[in-house]
Order: structure tokens, then sequence, then C-alpha cells
């Protein structure tokens, strides 16, 4: 645990990494609500789609908090 852990309660995050080129991004969460997690999944998939591509496979570690929604 971090030293400032009080200070900023993140402890989970969604990383997203570029199959082909290897680009890694990561965004810190402070719960797992579905909400949270599109919010952050919609501009990643509009950004995506601006540039002609399709987001053609999408791995999890199974959670039922962010895929498993109505959102997504």
């Amino acid at each position: 645990m971090y030293a400032d852990a009080s200070l900023h309660p993140r402890q989970y995050y969604i990383l997203l990494i570029d199959d082909c080129t290897r680009y890694t991004v990561i965004w810190v969460l402070i719960d797992k609500k579905s909400e949270n997690f599109m919010s952050i999944y919609r501009p990643l998939h509009a950004s995506v789609d601006s540039m002609a591509y399709d987001v053609e496979r999408f791995r999890c570690d199974s959670g039922l908090g962010e895929k498993n929604n109505k959102l997504f």
C-alpha cells in the first residue's frame, strides 16, 4: 500500500493495451461501478472509431461490475 493511500484511495485500474503496437494506457479508478468504467471506455471507443478501426477483442478478468452491465 502506498504511503499516501488516504489522500488517493484509488485501488482499481483499467489497463488497455494495443496488441499490434503494445501502446499501453492505464486509468486508475476509485471503484468498480459500471458508470465509471463506461466513462473511460466511451471516449476510447470513439477515438478508435474516428481512426476507422474496430475493437476486435476485449479481454477482461471477468469482473462483474465492469463488463456485465446494460451500459456496455
